[in-house]
């Protein structure tokens, strides 16, 4: 009986601190969240939720990854309370020459020019949304630190049902 017990007991404390050790390492390494806008349209609409696993320096980033950014510059009728992280998709890493015609309705910056350049330097990305027309991103802030990567996308997660009824 006293083995049984033993037993018991170490087989309950196992699973105890697995537990423990499992929810500490989602609540550090991943990220659920819920797209504010849609920027991202048509790949992620406004109400979807991902999961993101927080960025770290180590990661390999490649062109097409989706991550969440800090805006290099809040804008000043804001607060950084008010401010959340932009979902966005990486088009161009350290070194890369990235040009893109503007969009439908916008002007040229210089009537000579048939498209905006960029260089994205050392340290630095490159990101925009996938709906050209409504998204705030690096065509206007410019290539954005890597610093200012809170998380890089895996998942898109299915959509709550409170959500697809409103």
């Amino acid at each position: 009986m006293n083995i049984l017990l033993r037993r018991y007991i170490i087989f309950t404390c196992s699973i105890s601190i697995i537990c423990i050790i499992s929810i500490i390492i989602s609540k550090v390494l991943f990220i659920i969240v819920t797209v504010k806008n849609n920027s991202m349209r048509p790949s992620l609409e406004d109400l979807d939720r991902v999961l993101a696993i927080r960025y770290s320096s180590m990661m390999r980033l490649d062109r097409g990854d989706v991550v969440l950014v800090w805006p290099p510059r809040i804008p000043q009728d804001r607060r950084f309370s008010e401010v959340a992280p932009n979902i966005k998709r990486i088009i161009g890493l350290p070194g890369d020459a990235i040009a893109i015609p503007p969009a439908e309705g916008q002007r040229y910056p210089d009537e000579s020019e048939r498209c905006w350049s960029w260089y994205v330097p050392p340290g630095h990305i490159f990101v925009c949304g996938d709906n050209l027309e409504n998204s705030l991103d690096s065509r206007t802030w410019g290539p954005i630190p890597a610093t200012n990567i809170l998380a890089v996308v895996v998942l898109k997660l299915p959509r709550r049902r409170d959500a697809a009824d409103a």
